[in-house]
């Protein structure tokens, strides 16, 4: 939240009939008085009107009420405002703005709104299994409850002898799946690799393994892959005795918050040194402005990644 990383976009096209700011968004639990959230309110076609609610605060579109919006189009940024004990998108759906009947967009054996019918233009089911990160870690991540926040405690540059902290991030993990976790060396030869068995369900989990680096390590970019649910496998880097940095995030190159750790390279990078653009899945890298990739020292442009440069680059 804190980082802005969660955006809340238009489920389907419409009207703006109302919006609510300016309140306080970090509440973070259950309050009758002096606790209204942020929101907008959009009207369809069809004279159906969705709620967005828990923005936070400031964040929300600039179109005034009145003005249209488009499906996928921006209106605000998770928050925890309003009765709220966490940072979460409350989206509640209406067949019109009398606000009588409530829909459950879902069609599925406990949806008692509106006939088992879906209003979703290309249902999913209803656990859609997915690795959402994978990060390295030093030290261990700090999941402090909302209000405080988290620490990620995010470290891609490593040393020879260091712990590393792996962590995985998963979405409807259940029983009798698995994850296969594989590290590489910069050779591209193994290092380690084991075999995780999940025996529970869980809507949100995580998981945390450790390593120690041998010493002296092989210097150069490790890759740490896991390969989940028979899925394609997901992978993320980390440097040995070098310094790396990562864009991780989506869109332009001069927004730290887009890149590990908030860690830009300078402008001319220097040599033994290395830019790995990853961005995160369906985004994009833009080189916004001049960058000098000195001899001796390299760009990586992940295989399926966008990256444009718009004739910024420079390779010595």
């Amino acid at each position: 939240m804190a980082l802005n990383s969660v955006e809340i976009v238009a489920a389907a096209p419409g009207t703006i009939i109302g919006k609510d700011d300016g309140n306080t968004d970090q509440n973070c639990a259950f309050c009758t008085i002096g606790c209204n959230w942020n929101a907008v309110y959009v009207m369809h076609a069809d004279g159906s009107v969705a709620w967005y609610g828990h923005m936070k605060n400031n964040s929300l579109t600039s179109k005034l009420v009145g003005q249209t919006v488009e499906a996928g189009e921006y209106l605000g940024i998770v928050g925890s405002s309003g009765n709220s004990t966490g940072p979460h998108l409350h989206l509640e759906v209406y067949t019109d703005n009398s606000y009588t009947k409530l829909v459950d967009p879902w069609a599925g054996p406990c949806n008692r709104f509106n006939g088992g019918i879906s209003w979703w233009a290309n249902q999913e089911p209803y656990h859609v299994s997915t690795l959402n990160k994978i990060i390295t870690h030093f030290p261990l991540p700090s999941m402090n409850w909302c209000p405080a926040g988290e620490a990620v405690n995010g470290k891609i540059n490593f040393v020879s002898g260091e712990t590393i902290y792996l962590g995985s991030y998963y979405r409807d993990q259940q029983n009798g799946q698995q994850a296969v976790h594989i590290i590489y060396m910069p050779d591209n030869s193994i290092f380690a690799s084991w075999v995780q068995d999940f025996t529970d369900y869980f809507s949100a989990s995580w998981w945390f393994y450790s390593i120690d680096l041998p010493d002296p390590a092989p210097t150069g970019m490790w890759k740490y892959q896991i390969e989940y649910n028979g899925q394609p496998p997901q992978t993320t880097y980390f440097a040995v005795n070098k310094i790396g940095y990562t864009f991780t995030g989506n869109g332009n190159w001069n927004i730290a918050t887009n890149w590990t750790n908030n860690e830009m390279p300078p402008a001319t990078l220097p040599v033994g040194q290395e830019i790995l653009i990853n961005p995160v899945i369906g985004g994009e890298c833009f080189l916004t402005e001049p960058q000098t990739i000195s001899i001796g020292s390299k760009i990586t442009v992940i295989d399926g990644k966008a990256f444009r440069i718009n004739g910024n680059l420079v390779i010595q």
